[in-house]
């Protein structure tokens, strides 16, 4: 059976893509694999800027682990509100 269809080409999104996967698969130290990954975010979606946010399930606080142009930012535990139930309840 003959194949009538012209190669096909990678679109920037996949080169993109592919560009990071063995970068991202190779690194082995956690805090640049998170910068790693913020760069990837921003770069595929041409952001100026991408943070990388960690939870503390314990006390329910947020950080900036990994962000591009701000400082870290702490986000604590606000009382119970309608906003902040599905985070409260590990759903989104």
């Amino acid at each position: 059976m003959k194949n009538d269809r012209a190669p096909r080409e990678d679109t920037p999104n996949e080169q993109r893509i592919f560009a990071y996967l063995n970068r991202i698969a190779g690194e082995r130290d956690i805090d640049r694999l998170l910068l790693l990954l913020a760069d990837f975010g921003r770069d595929l979606i041409d952001a100026d800027r991408c943070t990388v946010w960690l939870l503390d399930g314990k006390n329910g606080t947020l950080w900036s682990k990994a962000a591009h142009g701000v400082d870290r930012i702490t986000i604590r535990r606000a009382p119970a509100s309608p906003a902040g139930l599905p985070l409260m309840a590990n759903r989104s």
